[in-house]
């Protein structure tokens, strides 16, 4: 029963979201120190998966950390890598906030287009036109995605007072389409790729989605932040022509899988070779690891 538990801390997104509430009450250095005494033991099933998909990708691991702009990226991103193997939290970084608008790596200036792409309750919208009066700088728009329903209703509640703030109730993918998903009105709600044979819809439901190289308010973005619960991937090569064009500030979840950790750098890179590119780690977790890519 125990193991069951545990496991589920690693590869249960919900689970994890438990932790990441304990770290904000400091209590979850004491979890994982007790969880890691267990797990050194008895490795769990996403863990002996991180284990083998890192050691097939040894080589590439290499290559991207040469990638990487600063010696602290290269420490936090390695340290990631080895705490989602093992959950020793020995290894793990530690978080530094704040999250997307990190001093040190993102300047603004003073006609900023803004994309918010997993808008969530427009808490992230709102925290960028506060770090612009901290840091210096301007807004021209804001351009929130966010299909959820209940997470529309309280952006709308949130940003009612605010100008240049354009809502928009689809979700982001690499092309226009109807697809599934799963709405839970909290930062968990994530697009569903559903089987053509799937019968059981009960959990979901159908919401458009779109490129946003083909979305008008986006054409002239500088400002790019994606936590989209596991369709970065998607969203970036629908973005692709904006990106290529602008080179956008970007900042992109990239814990969502094993995968993501180092097949989303490579295609930015691929993109806009010119990045400078960083890690910082946000959550006393494997959650809220992001990249972060400036010219």
């Amino acid at each position: 029963m125990l193991g069951v538990l545990l496991d589920r801390i690693r590869g249960n997104h919900v689970a994890n979201e438990i932790m990441t509430m304990l770290g904000k009450l400091g209590m979850d250095r004491f979890f994982y120190m007790l969880f890691y005494k267990y797990f050194e033991k008895h490795p769990s099933v996403a863990m002996r998966n991180s284990s083998a998909y890192f050691n097939r990708h040894e080589k590439d691991i290499e290559m991207i950390k040469g990638w990487l702009a600063d010696e602290k990226s290269k420490k936090i991103w390695e340290q990631m890598i080895e705490f989602r193997k093992t959950m020793n939290y020995k290894l793990h970084p530690g978080r530094e906030l704040p999250q997307y608008f990190v001093k040190e790596i993102i300047q603004f200036n003073q006609n900023e287009r803004f994309i918010d792409c997993g808008g969530f309750d427009g808490a992230t919208s709102l925290e960028f036109i506060h770090s612009l009066k901290i840091l210096g700088g301007g807004y021209e728009s804001i351009v929130i995605f966010e299909p959820d329903k209940l997470n529309v209703r309280l952006i709308k509640e949130k940003t009612t007072d605010r100008d240049h703030i354009v809502l928009i109730e689809k979700g982001l993918w690499n092309k226009h389409a109807n697809i599934g998903f799963r709405g839970s009105g909290n930062s968990s709600s994530k697009v569903i790729e559903l089987d053509e044979n799937c019968t059981d819809f009960s959990s979901t439901e159908t919401i458009e989605v779109v490129a946003m190289d083909d979305v008008a308010e986006c054409k002239d973005a500088t400002f790019i932040k994606m936590d989209l619960e596991g369709s970065e991937m998607m969203a970036l090569k629908g973005a692709e022509k904006i990106i290529k064009r602008n080179k956008p500030k970007l900042a992109v979840c990239i814990y969502h899988s094993d995968q993501d950790m180092l097949e989303i750098i490579q295609y930015i890179h691929s993109l806009v070779p010119e990045y400078k590119l960083f890690v910082r780690q946000h959550a006393n977790s494997y959650n809220e690891t992001v990249l972060y890519a400036v010219v």
